[in-house]
């Protein structure tokens, strides 16, 4: 299993919990919802992909309001994109995600209260702890359900799939020769052909990750951020097809990815990523769909799982 070998890299983890800012949360609170979200930034937009489980015991009423913030019904999920460009909560998520070994899991929103899942290295607890408290006072009713040592990644993950059913996904492909450039891809360049990463946030058609190089750095550059030189783990970015079709499909299906790792061995590329459960059916369209569009990838499917069973 892909996601066991990240461990706890990053060893500390926040819970940060506020008060949404939004008609959503509002509706939230009115019929006592349950929801799992992802903050995306697309150019000078920034949206919520948000998933709530569709229930039957809830009125008409529930329904003709969902479908008035522009959500979708599909197999037994309510999903949606909401435009959070100017609520007071961003500038905070903007800040969190620019400190370099940041990685946000999830957002949960229960009622209309807002909670931030997310993992970062030691060398930032500074700088983590001081983002939180210099936006205090614009995020409603902020408390820290919790501050410290971070469980290892199938830890993490089961503990919130307690909160909201989850999907593991894993799959494994070979890159093909044209996609791997040795002399040019930064990446490879920089890292070598062996290591592991984690997704931060995609912008501006870079993806932002946190890398923990296996072997030997080759060489570092300007865009390459040290995070930790003794346990070899870095910042930067890169541009991968498969990945960027992954993220451009979730992203128009309205599917929250609650994070994603990639290793990189030789020519042999493995990723997993975590989903909601309830879009576990849309989910398996698109990696259905990536099988055929990148057939010279030879994709193939590792195992998929509910929860990460302990």
């Amino acid at each position: 299993m892909l996601i066991s070998e990240f461990g706890n890299r990053l060893d500390m983890q926040c819970i940060v919990s506020f008060t949404l800012d939004s008609e959503f949360g509002n509706v939230s609170r009115k019929y006592k919802l349950k929801s799992v979200a992802k903050v995306r930034r697309i150019g000078k937009k920034a949206l919520m992909l948000v998933n709530t489980p569709h229930s039957d015991a809830l009125p008409m009423d529930f329904s003709r309001e969902m479908e008035r913030l522009g959500a979708i019904n599909y197999a037994g999920a309510w999903s949606m994109a909401i435009d959070v460009t100017d609520s007071v909560f961003m500038p905070f998520f903007a800040e969190l995600i620019e400190i370099p070994s940041v990685v946000i899991d999830a957002v949960l929103i229960e009622n209309d209260r807002c909670m931030f899942y997310f993992r970062f290295h030691e060398n930032n607890r500074q700088n983590v702890g001081n983002t939180v408290m210099k936006n205090s006072s614009v995020l409603k009713g902020l408390s820290i359900p919790f501050f410290g040592k971070a469980s290892d990644r199938v830890e993490s993950i089961h503990q919130l799939s307690t909160e909201i059913p989850l999907h593991y996904v894993e799959i494994t492909t070979k890159v093909p020769p044209q996609s791997l450039d040795i002399q040019k891809d930064r990446v490879i360049t920089t890292f070598g052909n062996h290591w592991l990463r984690e997704i931060k946030y995609l912008y501006d058609g870079n993806t932002h990750s946190v890398y923990y190089e296996l072997d030997k750095l080759l060489s570092t550059g300007p865009d390459t951020v040290e995070i930790s030189a003794k346990e070899k783990t870095y910042e930067t970015t890169f541009q991968n097809p498969l990945i960027d079709y992954f993220f451009a499909q979730c992203t128009e299906s309205y599917i929250a990815l609650l994070g994603m790792g990639q290793k990189l061995s030789g020519r042999e590329f493995s990723f997993y990523t975590v989903i909601p459960s309830m879009n576990l059916e849309r989910f398996t369209g698109i990696m259905l769909q990536s099988f055929s569009k990148f057939s010279t990838w030879n994709m193939s499917l590792v195992e998929i799982m509910p929860g990460l069973r302990l």
